[in-house]
């Protein structure tokens, strides 16, 4: 709400009203449950992803994944400008990835039934 009203971006408006970003609260967390370094660089690099890292970490997938369920859930492309770069680092192409995460979001009830 505050991030529609004040014309800002989800990061921006969690900056203004929390002091912090999810990604960067992740990092914190996964850092001190001592997670293993890669997931900790998944998910707290995950808007600044090394896209040039061969192979690409998880960092890139967790930045594709989440540009494709806010682009998919906005009806638009997500505001992360390096998007279609991190499905070509994936190998694959854009519509392709949306129509993986379009299956996988179409699948969420029936494995949120399985682990309840």
């Amino acid at each position: 709400a505050h991030a529609r009203s004040n014309a800002l971006s989800f990061l921006e408006a969690e900056r203004a009203v929390i002091g912090l970003t999810h990604d960067a609260l992740g990092d914190l967390y996964t850092r001190a449950s001592f997670f293993p370094e890669r997931l900790q660089v998944g998910v707290g690099d995950h808007h600044e992803p090394a896209l040039e890292a061969d192979p690409p970490g998880l960092d890139v997938v967790v930045h594709l994944a989440d540009g494709l369920v806010n682009r998919l859930a906005a009806g638009e492309l997500a505001p992360a400008k390096l998007f279609p770069e991190a499905a070509h680092r994936l190998g694959l192409g854009l519509e392709e990835a949306e129509q993986v995460v379009g299956r996988a979001l179409g699948n969420t009830g029936s494995i949120l039934e399985a682990l309840l």
